[in-house]
């Protein structure tokens, strides 16, 4: 099982208000198949900070 940080789920679905850099592209297309792979049932393991801070940035997506 592998450990996967917050950052991941942060690139994978918060929605740029730029244009990103060719390299922040490349990061939010690796977090969407890293978070693509947990959803096809891969384990992986988050501390409770981390999934505290996924549900913050999943309030402040949702309250926009």
């Amino acid at each position: 099982m592998r450990f996967v940080d917050a950052s991941v789920f942060v690139h994978a679905f918060i929605k740029p208000k730029r244009k990103l850099k060719p390299h922040e592209v490349k990061i939010r297309e690796v977090a969407k198949v890293i978070v693509k792979k947990i959803n096809e049932g891969e384990k992986v393991g988050l501390t409770v900070i981390q999934l505290a801070e996924i549900a913050k940035y999943n309030r402040k997506l949702h309250a926009t």
